[in-house]
């Protein structure tokens, strides 16, 4: 069965952060490798913004247009990963 929308932003996708070097500007990148590493990425000067950024290209453009396509997407395995340092 196919998620909604609503129900695909509730899972926990690995999102992987990335200083960018100064020489390439600075800042940090966020990207989520599931959905592809350059398909769904986010840049901002903290970490905190690239995140953010990297969840609003999800919302608005991949899940939005690849529902809207029938194309699979592709969920995390286990939607209830624990942080490795707690």
């Amino acid at each position: 069965m196919k998620k909604s929308l609503k129900e695909l932003l509730q899972l926990n996708y690995k999102v992987e952060i990335e200083k960018i070097p100064d020489s390439e500007g600075g800042g940090y990148c966020a990207s989520i490798p599931l959905l592809g590493k350059n398909a769904c990425r986010g840049d901002g000067d903290t970490v905190e913004e690239a995140y953010e950024k990297s969840l609003d290209s999800i919302k608005e453009y991949l899940f939005k247009k690849w529902l809207s396509e029938g194309t699979n997407i592709p969920e995390p395995l286990n939607d209830n990963i624990e942080d490795i340092n707690d």
